[in-house]
């Protein structure tokens, strides 16, 4: 599922082991999928509260499960931490931003080292440091950091539901997963331009309305 980091602990996941899970949902899945990270991709600075709070649930639902590894009560753990992280990100109110910043920068900071094989001190520092320097931009410019996670998360989903949809087809499933996995360029890529186009769609947006009143 991915490589052993510190103490044993796995740090990140494979792309092999998500398109094998989009793929065991089944094509059906695909459109909700589709349309749910359009939304965001579209609408989600106006929606910044409930798109925050769902972002500490999955964060909660990603890092329980994988430190509960592969058992019976994976799930379990996994939406037990979802539903506590999703409060407390509720109860933080103004700061929710800030501590969702800093999160996702600490753990993208931890999961990028642990996978170039820093281990140890290094990479628990190199993870503060990330998470503090996130944290302060997410108090700095909350709006920006929102905009950026919403595009980020919508792209997710888009490009998962379209490999949800391709997978129904052998021949098309088999191409994307070896471009997936045979080519670090292609998904940051394929991730890239929609967070891109999105980010400035909706900064745009936000420019428009508040020019309108």
């Amino acid at each position: 599922m991915g490589a052993p980091g510190p103490d044993g602990v796995t740090m990140y996941f494979s792309v092999q082991d998500w398109l094998n899970l989009l793929r065991s949902t089944g094509s059906l899945a695909g459109l909700p999928l589709a349309v749910a990270g359009a939304g965001l991709m579209l609408f989600g600075w106006r929606l910044w509260r409930v798109c925050t709070i769902l972002s500490f649930g999955a964060i909660g639902a990603i890092v329980a499960g994988v430190l509960v590894g592969p058992t019976e009560n994976q799930w379990l753990y996994a939406i037990m931490a979802a539903v506590l992280l999703a409060a407390a990100g509720a109860l933080a109110g103004q700061y929710s931003i800030g501590a969702l910043a800093g999160l996702l920068s600490g753990g993208i900071s931890l999961n990028l080292l642990s996978s170039m094989g820093f281990q140890g001190s290094t990479l628990w520092l190199a993870g503060g440091v990330g998470l503090t320097a996130g944290a302060a931009f997410g108090f700095l410019y909350g709006r920006h950091v929102v905009i950026l996670m919403t595009a980020f998360e919508g792209a997710i989903l888009v490009v998962s539901g379209f490999a949800a949809m391709m997978a129904a087809s052998s021949g098309l499933y088999g191409t994307l997963r070896w471009m997936a996995t045979s080519n670090y360029i292609v998904l940051p890529f394929m991730l890239l331009v929609p967070t891109v186009v999105s980010f400035f769609y909706q900064v745009s947006e936000v420019h428009r309305v508040q020019a309108d009143t």
